[in-house]
């Protein structure tokens, strides 16, 4: 985590951020070699991809109990960030299902201590499971990134704002 420490956010903010829908999104767009496709595809893609005849009939047997657990409450997606413009962004079906199931391959957490944080990931086989969690730490790296230009330019405005109010008061005073 070297280079976020000096972002003005605390240690305890870092595991909210990764666990966010704005990083989560990004790790599901990004592009993964998978031990049992044929060739990298997205995370979203790998996801939803055709499951075959024997995935069926696992879905319809031995999972089907999680396959209806996994049915959306509502109809109405949420968003899963905003844009450079602010407005928001709404995933697809195939992200939204993708990212209901990022979701528990990952998890962190960080020693109050050290401020050292710890993500874990679980995937099919060690190199995905890398491969995942640095794209994991990327996703993070951006969003924390974002999250300081943010900050940067709030402050500024509420600078060059004080800087017209000093400017009309010297004015005035003169």
């Amino acid at each position: 985590l070297g280079s976020l420490t000096g972002s003005g956010l605390s240690p305890d903010a870092y595991p909210s951020i990764l666990e966010s829908r704005e990083v989560r999104l990004g790790v599901v767009r990004d592009t993964f070699a998978f031990p049992d496709a044929e060739r990298p595809m997205t995370y979203v893609d790998y996801v939803n991809r055709d499951p075959g005849l024997f995935g069926l009939l696992l879905d319809y047997t031995i999972r089907l109990p999680r396959t209806i657990s996994d049915l959306p409450a509502s109809d109405s997606p949420r968003p899963a960030g905003r844009d450079s413009t602010g407005a928001p962004i709404y995933p697809t079906e195939e992200e939204d299902r993708a990212l209901k199931i990022i979701a528990d391959k990952g998890a962190s957490s960080v020693d109050t201590e050290s401020g050292l944080m710890s993500i874990q990931v679980t995937a099919g086989g060690p190199v995905l499971a890398a491969d995942l969690a640095e794209s994991f730490l990327d996703q993070l790296r951006q969003r924390v990134r974002e999250i300081r230009t943010k900050k940067v330019k709030e402050n500024l405005a509420f600078v060059e704002g004080r800087f017209a109010e000093a400017q009309d008061e010297l004015e005035t005073a003169e």
